[in-house]
């Protein structure tokens, strides 16, 4: 597992989490896909970049299945669970997440721009927020020249972001504290392909120490 997924995978996690303490009422899958999608659309998202997703235009606006893939991870591993169609803290998970909010090393920049995001759009309902996010324009990854159109006008499945490979460098990342995306790491339940590249010594990110890590395979 990559350092990058690993990112999202917490930073996704806090999504989750924000939703829940500011309205249970609009945390659901929905909020959960679109947030993580007006973060990538920030201007400085080269500067910070999480949520590294490919996001593609689906029924309701802007989709991510790497983004339902993170959630069901963080179900297996008993963070969050499903209420319907809304994502919910599970208490393991409430106690992980107010050990973030009060960690002084979580990265602030990116922490805070998901606060003020969950804070604005948990004030939409459906309806509201996928007429706010039709209504955004963009520049698709996929068309090579650059043109702009809103969301809403554009064909279905035409990719909108592509997931970057090679971000690892980024300075974003030699910023983060290790320590707290170790704990987070040991809290993961893996798939055996996951687990089997976390031990991999071409793929093992520097910061991972085998003799912390601990195996936790699920089948899926």
């Amino acid at each position: 597992m990559s350092l990058s997924r690993l990112v999202d995978r917490l930073f996704l996690f806090s999504v989750v989490g924000e939703l829940e303490k500011t309205s249970p009422i609009n945390s659901g899958q929905f909020h959960l896909v679109k947030i993580p999608f007006l973060f990538r659309m920030s201007k400085n998202w080269g500067k910070f970049p999480v949520f590294n997703y490919s996001f593609y235009r689906h029924y309701y606006g802007p989709f991510s299945d790497g983004i339902y893939q993170d959630r069901d991870v963080l179900e297996f591993s008993r963070l969050i669970e499903r209420k319907g169609k809304r994502e919910r803290l599970t208490p393991k998970g409430k106690k992980i997440f107010e050990k973030l909010l009060e960690a002084k090393t979580f990265h602030r920049d990116p922490a805070r721009k998901i606060q003020t995001l969950s804070k604005r759009m948990s004030r939409k309902g459906f309806g509201e927020l996928k007429r706010h996010v039709y209504d955004l324009r963009v520049a698709p990854e996929q068309w090579k020249d650059g043109r702009e159109d809103s969301i809403k006008a554009l064909p279905m499945g035409t990719t909108i972001f592509r997931r970057r490979e090679n971000i690892k460098d980024n300075l974003f990342f030699e910023c983060l504290d290790k320590e707290l995306l170790l704990d987070f790491q040991m809290l993961l339940v893996y798939s055996q392909e996951e687990y089997e590249e976390m031990y991999n010594p071409s793929t093992l990110p520097s910061y991972v120490f085998k003799n912390r890590l601990q195996k936790r395979v699920v089948d899926r």
